[in-house]
């Protein structure tokens, strides 16, 4: 009998433990205590959003939206890409209303798993947590490597100038072991070194990228800040650039057929397009350093949204005006599309 009580008890407590919820009080008493600085304000806000959308997905993912994945296990929009993405926004925006109530209502650090603590209990924030560290790891390995793809094709454009293992480097140190893999299947001479059997690959650029970019956020939000606003200021004059010169070079009878693939397809680059506007959950993490959360969280959010999808829209446009998605697209195009339409402009205007 004292057994069975015994068990009873440990069970009881147990769910007990794992179930526990914290107050949100209590969140806002030592967020108020010992919390982070306010510093942040609506555009500060803003620009850490747009930020943290505008990445490989406009740079990256939107070709494969667009035109679908080489080996066709993946549908492409073609110029209905543009439909795919208001279908994302709109999404998103259902999402970001409830990241703007929770964090209004428990604006201190740690976003969902804070506000899961907060509603289902500490083993429900737990499994939240994990989760979101995996988003955000697969997050970065897709933008690192987006980053890597351009940076390489940037390189190649200076040939004339840099020494040739700088401006053509070698295929194992830019490429994962699949990338590589593929890249060697068509090209048998390609050198990849192995150890034990086994193909040696990393990617150096994306690895580099990510270390620069961490010492960067070790030093504070503010100064991170600071810095996310020049590379906001980057990315979208590059933008910029594109769309506008991009503009004189759009043929109309690439936006026919309009959907290639139909609703699948549409419905397949919306699927793809939303993993691109990833990052604006990011601004609840922030709540705990604005300055006024309950009113400038919900601006920030939303106002990083409609920006993010006005650019989305218009080099969405631009893209598939300047490259005919309907058929088959070469593989550059699919690692980088922007870079690669430019490219091939620049070669066309040589001859």
């Amino acid at each position: 009998m004292a057994e069975k009580f015994h068990r009873a008890t440990l069970t009881r407590n147990f769910l007990k433990t794992i179930t526990r919820i914290k107050n949100p009080d209590e969140m806002l008493a030592e967020a108020k205590a010992e919390g982070l600085e306010k510093t942040l304000g609506v555009m500060d806000l803003i620009v850490l959003g747009v930020g943290a959308i505008i990445g490989s997905g406009i740079f990256a993912v939107v070709g494969i939206a667009a035109a679908g994945n080489a080996d066709g296990s993946s549908l492409g929009a073609g110029p209905a890409l543009v439909v795919s993405m208001i279908i994302a926004a709109i999404a998103c925006v259902f999402s970001a209303l409830c990241y703007s109530e929770f964090a209004t209502m428990i604006p201190v650090a740690g976003g969902a798993y804070t506000y899961t603590f907060a509603t289902l209990g500490e083993f429900a924030a737990w499994m939240v947590g994990w989760v979101l560290m995996l988003e955000y790891a697969i997050g970065f390995i897709a933008v690192a490597c987006a980053w890597s793809n351009h940076f390489v094709q940037f390189l190649s454009g200076f040939e004339k100038v840099l020494p040739a293992w700088l401006a053509h480097p070698p295929v194992w140190l830019v490429n994962d072991v699949f990338s590589a893999a593929k890249i060697a299947a068509n090209n048998p001479d390609t050198y990849v070194p192995h150890l034990f059997g086994m193909p040696v690959c990393i990617n150096l650029p994306a690895i580099l990228i990510v270390l620069l970019i961490t010492s960067i956020l070790v030093k504070g939000t503010k100064d991170s800040t600071k810095m996310a606003g020049i590379m906001v200021f980057v990315k979208l004059a590059v933008i910029a650039l594109f769309v506008l010169a991009g503009a004189f070079f759009v043929r109309p009878e690439n936006w026919s057929p309009f959907a290639p693939n139909g609703a699948a397809g549409i419905f397949a680059g919306a699927f793809l397009i939303f993993f691109a506007y990833i990052g604006f959950d990011a601004l609840a993490t922030a709540a705990e350093e604005c300055k006024n959360p309950q009113k400038d969280l919900p601006i920030g959010i939303i106002g990083s949204l409609i920006i993010t999808t006005i650019v989305y829209v218009a080099v969405a446009l631009v893209l598939t005006g300047m490259q005919s998605t309907s058929g088959h697209v070469s593989a550059e195009f699919l690692k980088a599309p922007m870079a690669y339409c430019m490219t091939c402009l620049l070669y066309t205007s040589d001859a």
